[in-house]
C-alpha cells in the first residue's frame, strides 16, 4: 500500500516539475542533428544538466570578479604583459636561445 502512494507521489512530482518548465529552443549545425539522433538518448536533462554546470562555472566567477579590485584597465594592461611575456619566451625558444 505504501509502496503504491509513493509512486503516485513521485509521478506527481515528475509531473509537477514538467508543467513549471520554461522552453528553449536553440539552434544548431544539421551535421550535428544527425550525430544526435545516431544515439537514444533524451537529449533535454544531458543539456539541462550543461547549462546548470555553466551557470555554476559562470557564477563562480562572478563572487571571484566582484572581490577583485581590478579595473578593466588594469586586466587589459595585465593581459598586454603576459602577451608579451609569452610571446618573448617563445622568440628565444624558437631562437634557441
Amino acid at each position: 500500500m505504501i509502496e503504491g502512494r509513493t509512486t503516485i507521489e513521485k509521478k506527481y512530482k515528475s509531473l509537477k516539475q514538467i508543467l513549471n518548465m520554461a522552453e528553449l529552443k536553440i539552434k544548431i549545425p544539421e551535421d550535428l542533428k544527425r550525430k544526435m539522433e545516431k544515439f537514444e538518448v533524451d537529449w533535454s536533462p544531458a543539456i539541462r544538466k550543461m547549462i546548470e554546470k555553466e551557470i555554476q562555472n559562470l557564477t563562480e566567477i562572478e563572487k571571484i570578479v566582484s572581490k577583485s579590485k581590478m579595473t578593466e584597465e588594469d586586466a587589459l594592461e595585465l593581459g598586454e604583459k603576459i602577451s608579451r611575456s609569452i610571446a618573448e619566451r617563445f622568440r628565444k625558444h624558437v631562437d634557441g636561445g
